[in-house]
């Protein structure tokens, strides 16, 4: 069922019942499959205004099994005659609208006899959903589902967006802007205020995926079970057990992966989402492919947590010795009996710090050094002896002492 109101099967029965048609022609007409608007105008070859309605009466005639023209009340035939031009119109309308769209155009709008039938169909089919209050999809995110179904397109359709009516109803206002139709003119118009809603918390998040649920439903875009089982599916990472070194999923990882299978799902339906005639959903195939792509699952991967890198305190001590070569005032590390000294050679070599302390080295040494560093004492590079036993002890040298006194 088309949700133009050309195309509308509702709209049709709600202006017939309007413009006082009775009951038995109403009944006549939709046994004839004259259910729509757009099927009404082209009931017959005469047009409105043509001055000759010959074709649409005799139409009338075999539609209602009469004899002859007089059969048909002079106040049924006024009331046939005014839809059968507000079907051209509205056809005309259509044609108009269809043509001239561009992207910056406004959504049209469901009409209410359609809305209204719709939502009462999805109440008795989902009879387990209670689709009112908070739940309750608004017109605007329900106007904004089927201009995606007009458009063939698939958007990405923003929780965010997601309002129920009973916000809409409270939250709705008007702005003024300026606007450059398609003939070039420049139009003042009102536009309603962009209305959002509060997907801060896991709780108001989860009402607005099920309220976009319920809105791809109705215009026959997916089943409502299905996207709700992707949606129990997110929501369901949010209390998964992850390693300990990893921290837990949150809501704005999952709708990150959201929008990720969403773009998905329209680069696998570029040729249409709306219901096929078998009854298939072609987004459903395509959410099918998106849940397996590997950045979807990547985007829903646990991400390990944050952890400050450790390092050694340093003291913080002066050096009394006033040299500036490789290793002079350099403390980081140095164990405080070496603060001072010189822990490194000319060439930038380190010294082995236990063989300059009381308690020796107990590595292996070879060819004057260990797995530590060279066997030198830091006092004075000789490598007799450790600074324990060096005569320069007392007396810090001022400078790196000369190549002649070190190992080579």
């Amino acid at each position: 069922m088309s949700s133009t109101m050309l195309d509308s099967e509702p709209v049709f029965r709600d202006r017939m019942k309007a413009i006082g048609v009775s009951d038995a022609f109403q009944l006549a007409l939709i046994a004839a499959g004259i259910t729509t608007l757009a099927r009404l105008a082209f009931s017959s070859a005469s047009m409105p205004g043509s001055g000759d309605d010959s074709a649409f009466v005799g139409f009338l005639i075999g539609v209602f099994a009469l004899s002859t023209q007089a059969d048909i009340p002079a106040g049924q035939l006024a009331c046939l005659r005014r839809l059968w031009y507000e079907a051209h119109a509205v056809s005309l309308s259509d044609i108009r609208a269809r043509t001239e769209t561009t992207e910056d155009s406004p959504a049209r709008r469901l009409p209410i006899p359609e809305r209204a039938s719709r939502l009462a169909s999805q109440q008795i089919r989902l009879a387990g959903v209670l689709i009112e209050g908070p739940l309750e999809p608004s017109h605007g995110l329900i106007d904004y589902v089927f201009g995606l179904k007009e458009a063939e397109t698939l958007r990405y359709v923003d929780p965010a967006k997601c309002t129920s009516r009973a916000m809409e109803l409270v939250g709705v206002k008007k702005q003024s802007g300026i606007k450059v139709n398609a003939q070039g003119q420049v139009i003042i118009e009102d536009k309603p205020s962009v209305l959002t809603t509060d997907i801060s918390c896991e709780f108001r998040c989860r009402q607005a995926l099920q309220r976009r649920s319920l809105a791809l439903d109705q215009a026959d875009l997916l089943g409502y079970h299905i996207l709700e089982s992707y949606h129990d599916f997110l929501f369901s990472l949010l209390t998964m057990e992850v390693p300990s070194h990893c921290g837990s999923i949150n809501l704005a990882q999952i709708l990150n992966a959201d929008r990720i299978a969403f773009q998905r799902m329209a680069e696998y339906t570029r040729s249409g989402i709306s219901m096929r005639p078998n009854g298939t959903f072609p987004l459903q195939e395509a959410l099918a492919v998106a849940r397996a792509h590997p950045i979807f699952t990547t985007s829903l991967a646990p991400v390990p947590k944050y952890t400050a890198r450790k390092t050694s305190p340093t003291i913080t001590r002066p050096n009394k010795g006033k040299g500036k070569g490789k290793g002079a005032g350099s403390v980081k590390g140095v164990p405080r009996d070496l603060v001072g000294y010189w822990t490194r050679n000319k060439q930038g070599q380190a010294r082995c710090y236990d063989f300059n302390l009381p308690k020796g080295c107990s590595e292996k040494c070879d060819q004057g050094k260990c797995r530590k560093g060279l066997h030198q004492c830091v006092g004075c590079g000789s490598i007799d002896h450790g600074l324990q036993s060096c005569p320069k002890k007392s007396k810090k040298p001022r400078t790196e002492p000369s190549s002649a006194t070190q190992a080579a």
